[in-house]
């Protein structure tokens, strides 16, 4: 899938050899890509080898200034799917070729700030345009140059969720590229470090859309799988009540509006005592985290609101002795008692407002007072929903490793056995 074509791309692009022009009609994709593999890697590039163990096979990746695509050809295999940018004209015609269902590619540059900018593409010493040197910085291509007007974006307005894996190779315009991916790399791409951690304590996070407006999932007593929760646009798992969020979402955006909803966060695997029982309770820093996350309105942990309308005798968990271990034979403290895990299933529900900004006029006053109405336009999500889940889910392992951390440092960096 391509976000550019023929009639959007730019006026000049640098011009093509005799040599690339036969290996861009004649030589198959696969073949060439296998070239210009062995050609980087006797260039130094030794990282290649890397991406294996690098990339997550269950997220997606992003290739920043992918040129001719080898990386994005390569993390094909290793990640869920991959989405590549190149604004240089020339390179993004040899980059569009690999593009496919699991290789998303734009011609936009990655910065700071999102709106136009002026890629810079330097001149060879022998007259040509170099391939590999364009850039936007102004200190790293400053003299002989062509420009090409391009358009410019931050990757935390992309919209991709679930990123695992970033590799950026922009000539001298990395830190600009880093500005505007904070959101994306503080969250999503340090959640799944820490999901990574978790894992070699046999803690698993699943998460997905419950409610979306007024329509709910049925209570699900079995964890679903990741294939289910990602086999629909809404990212709900259970296929029926999916079809009929996907329904609600495209009839509000057909009206101009918009809606919220709940996403339900599910913890297993989690040993006894983690957490605190004052200051660093797990659930406390569990909601800090969560609202933290634009457009959350609420969160409850185990029963939540619901077990307000309970007695103590009706609440409370008991407990048992099950296969020789304590358990409780029901879960509505949500896996947390006194600040700390018990050992059951953490659950939790985030709720998210509908989007602000709606395609109706609205009611506003003027920088001068006076009333006045406002239409929002341009592209707003109409639910914000599925694009969440991969965020809350990257706080909730970041919240965990945490309290993981701070586990092992007090109980288990010493022995209190003489």
């Amino acid at each position: 899938m391509t976000s550019a074509t023929d009639d959007t791309a730019p006026a000049w692009e640098p011009p093509w050899t005799f040599e690339e022009r036969l290996k861009f009609a004649l030589v198959p994709v696969p073949l060439y890509m296998r070239y210009r593999i062995a050609k980087e890697r006797r260039r130094g590039e030794a990282e290649i080898a890397l991406l294996p163990f690098l990339a997550d096979p269950a997220r997606v990746s992003l290739d920043i200034g992918a040129n001719k695509g080898v990386y994005a050809w390569l993390l094909r295999d290793c990640s869920r799917s991959v989405h590549a940018f190149e604004p240089n004209p020339k390179m993004f015609r040899f980059l569009r070729r690999i593009a496919g269902d699991s290789v998303h590619v734009s011609q936009v540059a990655l910065s700071n700030r999102s709106g136009s900018a002026t890629l810079r593409v330097p001149r060879h010493r022998r007259g040509g345009f170099s391939n590999q040197g364009a850039s936007l910085s102004d200190v790293k291509v400053a003299d002989d140059f062509m420009g090409i007007e391009i358009e410019a974006k931050r990757v935390d307005d992309l919209g991709v969720e679930n990123v695992g894996f970033i590799k950026i190779d922009v000539e001298g315009f990395e830190q600009a590229v880093l500005e505007g991916a904070r959101e994306t790399i503080a969250r999503v791409a340090a959640g799944a470090i820490a999901q990574k951690i978790l894992s070699y304590d046999n803690v698993s996070i699943t998460t997905y859309v419950e409610r979306i407006h007024d329509i709910e999932v049925p209570e699900l007593k079995d964890l679903p799988s990741m294939e289910s929760i990602e086999s629909t646009p809404t990212r709900c798992p259970h296929p029926e009540t999916a079809a009929q969020m996907e329904a609600r979402i495209l009839e509000a955006r057909n009206s101009g509006d918009s809606v919220g909803g709940s996403i339900r966060c599910r913890v297993n695997g989690m040993p006894v005592g983690w957490g605190a029982p004052v200051f660093d309770r797990i659930e406390a820093d569990l909601a800090k985290a969560m609202l933290s996350l634009p457009a959350t309105k609420g969160f409850e942990i185990g029963s939540g609101f619901d077990g307000t309308f309970l007695k103590g005798s009706e609440h409370n968990d008991l407990f048992e002795n099950r296969d020789g271990k304590v358990h409780t034979q029901s879960n509505r403290s949500g896996g947390v008692q006194g600040g700390i895990s018990n050992g059951e299933e953490l659950y939790f529900r985030v709720g998210f407002k509908p989007t602000a900004t709606i395609l109706k006029p609205q009611q506003t006053v003027d920088e001068g007072g006076k009333d006045t109405e406002l239409i929002g336009r341009g592209r707003h999500d109409p639910c914000v929903l599925p694009r969440a889940v991969p965020i809350v889910e990257a706080m909730a392992a970041l919240v965990l490793v945490e309290h993981r951390m701070m586990h092992h440092a007090q109980c288990e960096s010493f022995s209190f056995q003489q």
